[in-house]
């Protein structure tokens, strides 16, 4: 995915983030634009994924966001944690099994969870 798959804007408010009034370039690095990268959500949250959980009926099984183990993504920025790590401000447009249903995430997630195209 680069800036032109996505469907309307892809600037941070678009994925309800709001990086307007960070003033220190030396701790926030902006993507204009946003660069593609590969999303890993088993990385970002790794309960999801090994966590047995009681059956669900069809419909929140056909309408629930479904999350595949690499997804295409932009990011928007890197962010510099106190601690000297960093954070990777992404956006990914998330879409139910049945395709019926979309959304547009805007995700802070650990540097481990995003690759580069």
């Amino acid at each position: 995915m680069d800036a032109g798959d996505h469907e309307g804007s892809v600037e941070p408010a678009s994925f309800g983030l709001d990086l307007s009034r960070w003033n220190d370039s030396r701790t926030m690095l902006a993507f204009t634009p946003p660069r593609p990268v590969v999303f890993l959500p088993q990385v970002a949250w790794p309960g999801l994924w090994h966590v047995t959980r009681p059956p669900v009926s069809l419909w929140i099984r056909a309408n629930g966001v479904r999350f595949e183990p690499e997804m295409a993504a932009l990011q928007l920025a890197w962010l510099r944690v106190g601690d000297g790590g960093y954070l990777a401000v992404i956006g990914v447009d998330v879409f139910s099994a049945n395709r019926c249903n979309r959304g547009r995430l805007g995700l802070v997630v650990e540097a481990s969870a995003v690759r580069p195209v």
